[in-house]
């Protein structure tokens, strides 16, 4: 089945911010539309399931990478998908809990985040900050009274306490008594809260931490739940117990042969999970005697949820898959041992992704960087190679599982490319017939593996770059259909009159069919014109006659600009014949090539210091792309930037994923929380731009997106009506003058709506006629009582634009 992941930006319902004094905002601002119109689809890994729950008639399965999937019951073939950015904190589900009042989501990396209304119209607030921290390992909640109290385990860092939505205190073994500070599972009872963990069980009951491990034969507790009588059960290596309350001890039911990791009920009939030595998943029923086996669609089942029906889930591995290559696959029992199944199976099977390319009719194909494979997505959903070619003559396939793919390139004959460093070659794959050509140094005239970028020329050929460890640095195959003939396999000169003695190429630009452009390592920018003086763009190339070449000095110095050509990693094309050079930041020069030298540069960016002037996204400039309205995309290693030329000067839109925005404490200062979006994280490495439309595709170690801006400009935090919007005085104290919005075109005719929220997430004030240039709150709540000092988040919404603003209240 495939899955529409495609949301525009402006529907993201909740964003995480942090201060510049690194107090993380937490953001319950529903239908927060973000500036400037750009969709992002996230392309990530649909690999396992890692939980599930079942709740009024849907069923949630959490993935490792992939996000949550919403499973309605009556349809499962038609689940949604939620992910980071738009939706969850993180895309590393790791646990699930219904408290009673809404749906908690536990990931690895990324906090929490609670989800109101699952099945309705769910509303999504995460939690990053004042947590005891942000890789969860449990999570269990429930009513109390009036009060909502959900209990969080972070890994090795002891357990938290949110209640009614705020993050309380947080506990751990060396302080507080806590058996340990890994903890499992969590149960919450009406009296007292129950711990389980490698070495025991903890209750938490009167404020005081007790062991409570009588009659544990394996004290290893992997599971913990209420069975619908109120009985506490455990789970665990040394099988399944039930607490007996009076004896203040564990009375063990029995064993299903393997250490339980899940507890289910259906009908009031327990159910348990458990893995064997061989990693597999066994089912089992408890029928009031002994444990018997329900056999499961797939050995590799790994979670389980009861209520009306029972539901498994976990992964399963195509034949000729990679060691890490899966998909995920979930099934429904029918009451007995049979099982209705669904998979997972139209995503990508590309979890860390670099290399990237659109072939020509369309597809984004993104590469592995574990070499598990690669990936291309059309109109009918993923193409995904992965099977090995064999030894024998023309197999197909992949060389190894090792091979990083750090890029891809299609040329003009259709043909999709990819290396495979270090370990294989390169691979040549036809989409038409779906047949992959391993193409090593063994059978053809590639001159060696350490292939680091491959660069199509419009004319055809395929250029190929390499590092350190090959002799040569860059050849031209000529003629890709015939990659078998070394004869079409050239090797361009290095050293002086050459490509000079740097140890890498690491990017081609061709500026027009005869002139190439190379970014080599401690040499600089090395312009190549293959036909030399005598001949023009328009004349027959000639790859193989070097006698016409004519190769410029490089260029090692941008006057007027600290950025060393010297680092480049990735050129582009710039407007009116310029060119875009990235490295220790980026540069647009203009080249005489009658004289041979830069005759200016035009801009030049470098990381963002100030909110008042433009510059890029922290980590250095990895890649470039010019997208098809001019517009230059400029992979960072935190993020996605745009550089828009504005009456020819440069304008920087940033985006950034939600963990690379909370992580760098200067970024709620550089930038509101407009700049969040559903990019998958967490390193970014590779970014392209669709010829034939106006995507842009870009990957990260967490998975890849597909960017589409949908108007002609805007982003991040500018080109809406809002855009100039800005709060006066601030920082703001309520004792003086109300406080006001400058920069705002509304009237008292044609007002704007303003909220305000505390770091909490909870709405403070509300004025739905805000004016421009009008003072507007004098600090007091919604019940008159004036606010306390600190941070707020402001939301203005005018003419169906959102802008966030962050004010510092003191008194």
């Amino acid at each position: 089945m495939k899955h529409t992941y495609a949301r525009m930006l402006r529907n993201t319902r909740i964003l995480r911010g942090s201060t510049a004094a690194a107090a993380f905002l937490l953001l319950a601002v529903p239908a927060v539309a973000q500036t400037g119109s750009v969709e992002f689809e996230p392309l990530l890994l649909q690999r396992t399931v890692t939980c599930l729950i079942a709740h009024e008639g849907s069923v949630y399965a959490g993935l490792d990478g992939g996000g949550l999937a919403v499973i309605p019951a009556a349809d499962p073939s038609a689940a949604q998908v939620w992910t980071a950015g738009r939706d969850l904190g993180g895309n590393f589900v790791t646990s699930l809990a219904w408290s009673g009042r809404n749906l908690w989501v536990g990931t690895n990396g990324a906090g929490l985040t609670r989800v109101a209304d699952p099945g309705g119209t769910p509303t999504f607030r995460q939690y990053t900050g004042n947590l005891a921290g942000l890789d969860i390992s449990a999570v269990d909640g429930a009513v109390v009274g009036d009060a909502e109290r959900v209990w969080y385990a972070v890994t090795d860092a002891g357990v938290g306490v949110i209640t009614n939505g705020i993050a309380g205190a947080t506990y751990t073994a060396e302080r507080d008594g806590l058996i340990a500070n890994r903890v499992n599972a969590i149960a919450v009872g009406e009296d007292a809260v129950w711990f389980g963990s490698g070495v025991g069980v903890s209750r938490f009951a009167g404020n005081v931490f007790t062991d409570q491990n009588a009659g544990l034969t394996d004290p290893a507790i992997n599971a913990l739940a209420f069975a619908p009588d109120g009985t506490l059960v455990a789970g665990g290596n040394g099988g399944v117990y039930t607490w007996d309350d009076g004896a203040g001890a564990w009375i063990r039911l029995g064993s299903p042969g393997q250490w339980v990791s899940r507890i289910a009920w259906v009908d009031g009939a327990l159910h348990t999970l458990g893995l064997n030595g061989q990693g597999q998943g066994i089912v089992s029923r408890w029928t009031g005697s002994a444990f018997v086996g329900v056999p499961t669609p797939y050995a590799t089942a790994l979670a389980l949820a009861g209520g009306t029906d029972l539901w498994a889930a976990g992964r399963y591995a195509e034949a000729g898959m990679g060691s890490t290559s899966a998909f995920a696959w979930y099934a429904r029992g029918d009451g007995g041992t049979g099982w209705q199944t669904w998979q997972l199976d139209q995503g990508t099977i590309v979890g860390t992704a670099e290399g990237l390319t659109f072939g020509r009719d369309g597809r984004a194909w993104i590469g592995s960087f574990t070499g598990q494979g690669f990936g291309g997505l059309g109109e009918g959903g993923w193409t995904n190679v992965f099977a090995l070619a064999s030894d024998a003559n023309d197999s197909s396939g992949l060389i190894n599982h090792s091979g990083n793919m750090l890029a891809m390139a299609a040329t003009a004959d259709g043909a999709v490319w990819a290396c495979q460093y270090g370990s294989g070659g390169l691979l040549r794959h036809d989409p038409a017939t779906g047949r992959t050509d391993p193409v090593r140094t063994t059978d053809s005239g590639l001159g060696g593996r350490g292939v680091v970028n491959l660069v199509a020329h419009p004319g055809g050929p395929l250029l190929v770059l390499h590092d350190w460890q090959d002799a040569v640095k860059v050849e031209v195959l000529t003629d890709p259909a015939r990659w078998r003939d070394p004869a079409n396999w050239i090797d361009l000169p290095s050293g002086v009159g050459g490509l000079g003695d740097g140890p890498t190429v690491w990017d081609a630009y061709v500026q027009r069919p005869d002139v190439i452009w190379f970014a080599v390592e401690g040499t600089g920018l090395v312009r190549w014109d293959v036909n030399g003086d005598a001949a023009g763009p328009d004349d027959p190339l000639t790859w193989s006659d070097p006698s016409d070449d004519r190769w410029d000095a490089p260029v090692d110095v941008f006057p007027g600009a600290a950025n060393d050509p010297k680092q480049a990693k990735a050129l582009a094309g710039g407007p009116d014949g310029s060119i875009w050079c990235g490295g220790d930041g980026v540069v647009r020069f203009f080249y005489d090539a009658q004289f041979s030298y830069v005759s200016s540069v035009a801009d030049f960016l470098n990381v963002k210091q100030s909110p008042q002037v433009e510059g890029l996204l922290g980590g250095g400039v990895y890649d470039l792309a010019t997208g098809r309205e001019g517009d230059l995309w400029v992979v960072t290693l935190n993020g996605l930037n745009r550089v828009r030329l504005v009456d020819d000067a440069p304008v920087v839109d940033a985006w950034l994923d939600l963990m690379n925005y909370v992580g760098n404490p200067s970024y709620g200062t550089l930038y509101s929380p407009n700049v969040i979006a559903p990019l998958p994280g967490f390193v970014y490495r590779k970014v392209v731009a669709d010829p034939g439309s106006r995507r842009v595709l870009v990957s990260g170690d967490r998975g890849a997106a597909l960017v589409t801006p949908t108007d002609g400009g805007g982003g991040g935090d500018g080109g809406t009506v809002l855009a100039g919007a800005y709060l006066y005085p601030s920082p703001w104290n309520p004792a003086g003058e109300p406080l006001g919005i400058g920069g705002l075109a509304a009237t008292v005719a044609d007002p704007a709506e303003v909220a305000i929220y505390n770091v909490e997430g909870q709405l403070v004030y509300q004025d739905t006629r805000v004016a421009g240039a009008t003072g507007f709150w004098s600090g007091r709540n919604r019940v008159g009582a004036p606010v306390a000092t600190g941070l707020y988040v402001v939301r203005i919404t005018w003419r169906g634009a959102t802008e966030l603003r962050t004010l510092a209240v003191v008194r």
